[in-house]
């Protein structure tokens, strides 16, 4: 019972020294402003982590480090700890881990898409099976509000110009359907040529 004790005592103070050490990193960070130093300092503690995770024996500490970088672990690293074999699945902090991983699931190769309903300019009613089946489909998703997100618009131009002939169709379908208004003022200025619908109806 007494060695139990010291055992649990033990994982204990690792996991404070881990979750110090750490927060210690963080507050270096906030004061670190060159861009180099900086991502070094991020990928350090990612390696940090990631070696909890599949190096390290400690289930609850590894839960911790699963859920600050589970969005940059692949589908195959993630699988093992969401299921019912790994002892924290079920942990108030794995919910959006598993959150995460169904919708990895569901965009796997392979996988059927899921339909959709979706609106044209004219207000019309698509779906998205309309276009699957008929070849390469590209589906571009993007918000009218964010300029960020015209960047990809000339490689969009260049492949549809040089794939369209052959098969290829591209859909930008925008995620702020519900201001229409927006979204056709900017899709005048931008003069995209295949076809552009919401995934709200109008």
């Amino acid at each position: 019972m007494l060695k139990n004790t010291v055992k649990s005592q033990k994982a204990s103070q690792q996991r404070n020294n881990f979750l110090n050490e750490t927060e210690a990193e963080q507050l270096r960070m906030l004061k670190i402003k060159d861009r180099k130093e900086l991502d070094a300092a991020i990928a350090k503690q990612r390696e940090r982590y990631r070696q909890v995770i599949f190096q390290g024996n400690d289930d609850l500490l590894r839960t911790y480090a699963i859920y600050k970088i589970y969005t940059e672990l692949s589908y195959e690293e993630l699988k093992p700890f969401v299921s019912d074999q790994f002892h924290y699945s079920n942990h108030l902090l794995m919910a959006p881990v598993k959150e995460y991983v169904a919708g990895l699931e569901k965009r796997r190769t392979g996988k059927h898409y899921e339909d959709m309903l979706l609106t044209d300019t004219q207000g019309n009613a698509h779906q998205l099976k309309e276009y699957i089946g008929k070849g390469y489909v590209v589906l571009h998703f993007w918000e009218s509000w964010n300029r960020n997100e015209f960047d990809i618009l000339p490689q969009l131009r260049t492949l549809y110009d040089q794939y369209h002939a052959k098969g290829l169709q591209i859909l930008s379908l925008v995620i702020d359907g519900n201001n229409i208004k927006s979204w056709k003022e900017r899709l005048k200025e931008e003069k995209l040529v295949w076809p552009q619908l919401a995934t709200h109806a109008a």
